[in-house]
C-alpha cells in the first residue's frame, strides 16, 4: 500500500466521519429550525422534559445515512413505517401532533438521504 492509497483511505475515512457528524447534529439543528419555523407553538408537540425525539432523530438519521451507503435504500420506508406505528395511537388522535411528527419525520429522511446520496456520489466518483 503505497502514500498515495493511505491518504485516499485517510480521505474517505474523514469524510465518512464528517458525513456522520453532519447528518446526526446538523440535521437535528436543521429539522428544529425548520419545525420551529413552521409551527408557531410547539408546546406540547415537541419532547419538553427529555430529549428523546431529538435522539430518535439523531438515530433515525444515522440508520437512514448507514442505508444509503450500503445501498439498502428498501430498509428507509421499513424504518418510517415502524416509527409511524409506534406513534399511531397519538397521530391518530390529535392532528397538530399528527402534522408536527410527519412533517419532522419527513423533514429527518430528507435530510439524510440528501447527505447519504451526496456523500456516495463522492466517494463514487473517487472526490
Amino acid at each position: 500500500m503505497g502514500e498515495e492509497d493511505t491518504l485516499h483511505d485517510t480521505g474517505q475515512s474523514a469524510l465518512l466521519a464528517s458525513g456522520l457528524v453532519f447528518v446526526c447534529f446538523g440535521g437535528a439543528v436543521f429539522v428544529r429550525r425548520a419545525l420551529d419555523s413552521i409551527f408557531s407553538d410547539v408546546q406540547g408537540l415537541r419532547d419538553t422534559e427529555n430529549s428523546t425525539g431529538k435522539y430518535i432523530g439523531m438515530l433515525e438519521r444515522l440508520l437512514i445515512f448507514i442505508l444509503v451507503l450500503t445501498n439498502s435504500l428498501e430498509g428507509v420506508t421499513f424504518l418510517f413505517a415502524a416509527k409511524s406505528i409506534t406513534r399511531y395511537k397519538r397521530i391518530s388522535e390529535e392532528q397538530n401532533f399528527a402534522e408536527y411528527y410527519l412533517i419532522g419525520t419527513l423533514l429527518s429522511i430528507i435530510w439524510a438521504l440528501t447527505v447519504g446520496l451526496g456523500l456516495r456520489a463522492i466517494l463514487a466518483n473517487g472526490l
